[in-house]
């Protein structure tokens, strides 16, 4: 008889984010050799805990109906679409090497939030409508929101985005981008919007330094630049560690 395993935090995970991918699942929970590792992967969805998306077969969705999730979520995030899974597959990494950083943390990504908190924009103009966060991440009740910026979008869209933030309680909010363009566009925003950056922080950090090191990654602000690592663990953390 086959030893049990019971992938109790691939679930939770998969349910705050919406999927798993091998790749994933590799660098954050799985162990041993690589055949021990294949056989793993395959049992989640065998065993009934994942099930393949129908579009691509190697992407792995949590089973809402397996009694596990109940146990460690009350949502279960939407899936990813497709065509945006490069983007949300970063958004989930950020998630857990930022949950491995700061373990005290509460983290939820849009598509959890999606679920906990619907916003209705049925209906409404690009100009009205608002978005949760790619991740936002809470300790000890501060909020800070992140957004994870593979394309840029247009001016109208940053302004909608940004006149929601003014009244989400966030601390701060920060842009992980890949170009200075993107960068313009979000300032003209915020300009544009009178966006109160002396109440909500606005910074801006480089992509590629966030996937080599989120929590060495340097933000900048209007007047100061701060890796995240000082910029949100409180000092008592700091000093624990």
């Amino acid at each position: 008889m086959r030893a049990k395993y019971h992938p109790i935090e691939e679930l939770e995970f998969a349910a705050r984010v919406g999927f798993l991918t091998r790749t994933l699942w590799r660098e954050f929970f799985g162990s041993g050799t690589v055949r021990w590792q294949n056989m793993i992967w395959k049992r989640l969805k065998d065993d009934g805990f994942f099930r393949a998306h129908a579009g691509m077969p190697s992407l792995y969705l949590p089973n809402v109906k397996h009694s596990l999730i109940a146990l460690k979520a009350p949502y279960i995030a939407k899936p990813p679409i497709l065509s945006q899974l490069g983007h949300d597959e970063l958004v989930a990494r950020s998630y857990l090497l930022l949950k491995r950083e700061i373990p005290i943390s509460e983290l939820k990504t849009e598509a959890y939030l999606k679920k906990e908190a619907p916003i209705n924009n049925k209906g409404l103009r690009v100009e009205q409508t608002k978005k949760h966060p790619d991740l936002v991440l809470n300790l000890e009740g501060r909020m800070t929101a992140f957004e994870i910026e593979l394309s840029q979008k247009s001016r109208a869209r940053y302004r909608a985005i940004l006149r929601g933030y003014r009244t989400g309680g966030f601390e701060r909010i920060i842009y992980l981008i890949r170009s200075k363009g993107a960068m313009n566009a979000i300032e003209s925003a915020a300009h544009e919007v009178s966006f109160p950056r002396s109440e909500i922080p606005l910074g801006f950090g480089s992509i590629g330094d966030w996937r080599l090191n989120p929590m060495e990654t340097a933000i900048h602000f209007d007047h100061a630049t701060e890796k995240i690592s000082d910029l949100i663990l409180p000092e008592s953390f700091s000093n624990r560690s």
